[in-house]
């Protein structure tokens, strides 16, 4: 599923049937052996090569910036990139590859969280979701084995001894655990501005696991234990084709539903290689970002979650917004929300440029003023996420 409102659902909208993709950066993205995943499988490996795509140095192009006017209150803080080039599947097929950052002042990042993954939360905010849920049986899953996607913190974070008896090792000062809203889901994209362009409600259906951090000095956390004040997220969704059969073969039952979704209504199915959503706790946007130009630029343009730099990077930003908190420094805070994602949704070639564009931004803007209000609202009720 991928989340942010249309626009993160539809994400891919704006670069799907570019002519930017390279054949030389092809080569290398197919050729490329993760520090993570060597051997990822088949349900993966989609997933981690389109992934890995953002960490080859290939430039990305703002296609959308509200970043340039500085941090403004009471406005949209906005900006859509795309990767000068597609991730290629094996079977020839190409999706784009399309980021979006916004920052959210003045809610948690917790709050942030679970509007966009919520079933009935989301539901009630993002009007362009035709359908939303979550597969209600079991099955395998492959995003929560060990084997899985994760941000490589054991390489850059500050470590400590952690002992039992005579022995001791040294941990990471980040815990992280794996939140229990982890499976399968599905979801449909659709509505006027899209049946303007000619073009019928789109279908994602994808398996999502979600972790959350807190500095912890090497401290084992569980889901809920501690303040979600400074929580970081990382969501990752998985639901190309190959992984959509993979999953299939594994589980009947799921076949059976992920099949019921495509007869419900008529609908074109979308191949999500991947979608990955950070959720970042900010303490002072203006000296944090707004009036760091080269470190805000460097967190639009950076790698994936499986890259060290790019782990770096967040980590001490936000290592930055924990000892600004701790000193009661935090004149405008919110949430770095940075969403990535690699899906084919099928866009006609002959669709003009200036349509792709329009319709990515239009989506955007509006998921972006949903999310806001239905987030502030949340919080001016006292509610928990």
């Amino acid at each position: 599923m991928p989340p942010l409102y249309t626009l993160l659902r539809f994400t891919a909208l704006g670069v799907a049937g570019s002519g930017l993709t390279s054949w030389g950066y092809a080569q290398r993205a197919s050729a490329l052996t993760s520090s993570i995943l060597e051997r990822p499988d088949a349900a993966t490996a989609d997933a981690v090569a389109s992934m890995q795509l953002q960490d080859q140095g290939i430039p990305w192009e703002i296609e959308c910036d509200d970043f340039h006017h500085g941090y403004q209150t009471n406005t949209i803080q906005l900006q859509i990139l795309r990767l000068r080039a597609e991730y290629a599947a094996p079977s020839g097929e190409k999706s784009p590859v399309i980021r979006i950052v916004a920052f959210f002042p003045g809610v948690s990042s917790s709050i942030v969280y679970e509007h966009l993954t919520n079933v009935p939360l989301r539901r009630g905010w993002d009007c362009n979701y035709t359908n939303f849920e979550q597969f209600p049986g079991n099955c395998p899953s492959t995003l929560s084995e060990a084997h899985a996607p994760r941000r490589p913190f054991e390489a850059v974070a500050k470590m400590h001894p952690c002992c039992s008896g005579d022995v001791c090792t040294l941990v990471p000062d980040v815990a992280s655990v794996v939140l229990d809203d982890y499976g399968w889901f599905t979801h449909r994209v659709g509505g006027p501005l899209l049946r303007r362009f000619g073009l019928a409600d789109r279908l994602f259906q994808y398996e999502r696991i979600s972790y959350a951090y807190n500095f912890g000095k090497g401290a084992a956390i569980k889901s809920g234990e501690s303040s979600t004040a400074n929580k970081m997220y990382d969501v990752l969704f998985s639901g190309s084709k190959r992984t959509r059969e993979a999953a299939s073969i594994a589980a009947p039952p799921l076949r059976a539903w992920l099949q019921a979704n495509r007869e419900a209504v008529p609908c074109e199915e979308v191949d999500v290689n991947f979608q990955h959503i950070l959720l970042m706790p900010i303490a002072d946007a203006e000296a944090q970002m707004f009036r760091n130009p080269d470190r805000l630029r460097a967190l639009c343009t950076m790698g994936s979650m499986l890259d060290e730099v790019s782990t770096k990077l967040v980590y001490d930003m936000w290592k930055d917004t924990q000892q600004r908190v701790s000193d009661g420094a935090a004149p405008s805070p919110g949430t770095l929300l940075v969403m990535t994602s690699a899906n084919n949704v099928g866009i006609p070639g002959l669709l003009p440029r200036w349509a792709q564009r329009t319709i990515l931004s239009t989506m955007s803007h509006k998921a972006y003023s949903l999310l806001l209000k239905a987030c502030w609202e949340h919080s001016s009720q006292g509610g928990s996420a």
